[in-house]
Parts: structure tokens; sequence; C-alpha cells
């Protein structure tokens, strides 16, 4: 890798089998973590980006300090996360549909990928956010009834208990 550059490695969980080196032994796994480490040692100019939505799936010597520098949990897309979105895409900071998305976004689990991916469907702001406030209005929708996420995690919690 040259000096000053990032690699962004997608899906790592993908990139080997997700048994612990305990478990299987195998040198295809060795050989990945083996490359993980000396790429990490390579250079003080460099960034490695590892993304996965299994973290549990790791092996945990992936993930200890000194492999890894920093975790950070990529969740749903709130309104601060929109707003930046708003203003890379569109250059605005403020619009008519804000307070709707605004009050969608705190009621449905959307990706910032798909916030952004409906921003993108237009370079027109107008039909952008509509686009996206529809998209919000579907996933709502979607949802069952009784109040959305929060009736979701009591129904979960409810479930739960109920096994015991």
């Amino acid at each position: 890798m040259p000096n000053k550059s990032i690699l962004v490695i997608e899906d790592i969980d993908c990139c080997f089998s997700t048994a612990s080196r305990k478990e299987n032994n195998d040198s295809d796994d060795h050989i990945h973590y083996h490359q993980v480490k000396v790429a990490r040692r390579s250079g003080e100019e460099r960034i490695i980006v590892f993304t996965t939505n299994y973290k549990d799936r790791l092996d945990p010597a992936l993930l200890r300090p000194g492999r890894m520098d920093m975790h950070i949990y990529m969740g749903y897309c709130g309104w601060e996360a929109f707003k930046t979105l708003a203003w890379n895409y569109h250059l605005i900071d403020g619009h008519t549909p804000f307070p709707e998305i605004q009050q969608l976004l705190s009621e449905v689990e959307v990706t910032p990928a798909e916030v952004s991916e409906m921003l993108l469907r237009s370079e027109d702001v107008d039909v952008a956010l509509r686009v996206l406030a529809e998209f919000l209005r579907e996933k709502k929708q979607a949802m069952p009834e009784e109040g959305g996420i929060n009736a979701i995690a009591r129904r979960t919690s409810c479930k739960r208990s109920s096994s015991r």
C-alpha cells in the first residue's frame, strides 16, 4: 500500500470463515489475520477501514486493541445525520419538508445509505425531498401498529418475559 492511502475492506466477515481460530485452525484464516497485522504495521500514514454488519462473527483477535484502533457503530439515520446528508447532496440546511422528515426519522428505522439513495434520486431538491418523505411514510405504514419502533421493542421484551 502506498504511503498516505486509505484501504477499505467491505464486509470483512465475508472474507474468511466465521469460525474462530480456536474452532477452525485453517491456514487460510491465519493468512487473512496475518495480512491485517502486517498492513497495520506497514506505515503510520495509512488508514485501513473494515466494515461489517456482523461484528459478533469476527474473531476476537481481530477486534482487540492494537489490531483495530477504533470501533464505530453506524446506526440508523437520525435528524443530525439527515441534515448533514441534505447539506452534502443539495447544499441546504432547511426546507419546507424538514419538519415532516424529522418526525418520520424519529418513528422509523432507516439507514444513512437509504436516505442518501433517496436524496440522490434527483438533482432537484424539491423532488429529492419529496421522494425521501414518501419513502419514509411507506416505511412507517409497513410497521406494525401501536406506535412503531417502541411497539416492536415492547412486543419483543414481552415475548422474552413470557417465555421464562
